[in-house]
């Protein structure tokens, strides 16, 4: 479900998405930072789950959806600890997230067609 708010209508709320998807390359480049050096420490995994955790909260309300999904996909499989020992598909899942995130950035929009690719598929469901 999204916001249902009109964001171009208002120009108070056009500054206030504009500020959200301006924090994307901050959280893009956090989350491959963590990916970088393999094996994931704990620290790393903490991490990523914190941008992807924010992320799949706050992302929906301002009208991405997909992003809410993607990032709550992360988050959970981490919660379920099975990133522990995972560091490659770790490193993909998270790399996914980021490319979700640099869609989103440069065509602020939401990146449904992200969740039909044979890639997001494989691996979040």
């Amino acid at each position: 479900m999204t916001s249902g708010v009109d964001w171009d209508s208002d120009p108070d709320f056009k500054k206030i998405r504009d500020q959200f998807i301006e924090s994307f390359a901050e959280r893009e480049k956090a989350l491959l930072e963590a990916i970088a050096a393999a094996p994931a420490s704990d620290e790393q995994i903490a991490k990523i789950r914190l941008v992807a955790h924010r992320l799949a909260g706050a992302a929906e309300s301002y009208g991405f959806a997909a992003l809410t999904q993607v990032s709550g996909a992360l988050d959970d499989w981490i919660c379920s600890g099975q990133a522990k020992g995972a560091s490659e598909l770790l490193g993909q899942k998270t790399a996914m997230l980021a490319r979700a995130l640099a869609l989103a950035r440069t065509s602020r929009q939401d990146p449904t067609g992200l969740l039909e690719s044979a890639e997001y598929k494989a691996l979040f469901r």
